[in-house]
């Protein structure tokens, strides 16, 4: 390997080379409480990998917010129906 790997901040995760595939790894855990997950995602070079993990956290924490404004609004639903 003849290329520095960048040192991210504390919570950030990690960037990897992969040698069986010949590609960079990006690891975090993203998420919230109990909403929290591990995701990795692949690429042939570094801003790609950051590009695509960028996409992956924009995803999910669109995904978890759409989760719980549907479960507000069937709870202000039941309530109504339980008044």
């Amino acid at each position: 390997m003849l290329f520095k790997l960048p040192k991210l901040p504390y919570g950030m995760g990690t960037i990897d080379w992969v040698e069986e595939k010949s590609l960079f790894r990006y690891r975090k855990r993203i998420g919230e409480g109990k909403n929290k997950v591990d995701k990795q995602v692949f690429g042939k070079n570094v801003k790609e990998v950051t590009d695509k993990m960028k996409e992956v956290e924009r995803a999910y924490t669109d995904d978890i917010k759409r989760i719980q404004r549907t479960s507000q609004k069937l709870m202000k639903s039941y309530q109504i129906k339980k008044s």
